[in-house]
């Protein structure tokens, strides 16, 4: 069972520890606005602030936002890297 802020609520998961926090908040939480993309933390689709951070979701396991604050409402994105990113990743 893991514990965290979601978007300034205390939420409990007994989701298992090494899932993907992407999955946790789309399948569990029906956070749906955050997206998958490369599932390699390059393009950003899954991005949401962690403790204030950026951080990219479809490689994080849930058990690293143990306790922590994740915030997908105030997330945002600077669309044209986003772009950049994307197009650059379609590219490899």
């Amino acid at each position: 069972m893991v514990s965290f802020e979601l978007n300034g609520n205390k939420v409990t998961t007994n989701v298992p520890s090494d899932t993907p926090l992407l999955w946790v908040l789309r399948e569990e939480f029906r956070l749906l606005g955050t997206k998958f993309g490369c599932g390699k933390s390059i393009c950003g689709a899954c991005t949401v602030l962690l403790d204030g951070y950026s951080t990219r979701t479809c490689t994080l396991p849930l058990s690293a936002v143990a306790n922590r604050s994740v915030d997908r409402k105030s997330t945002r994105l600077n669309s044209s890297h986003q772009i950049i990113s994307y197009a650059v990743f379609c590219l490899k």
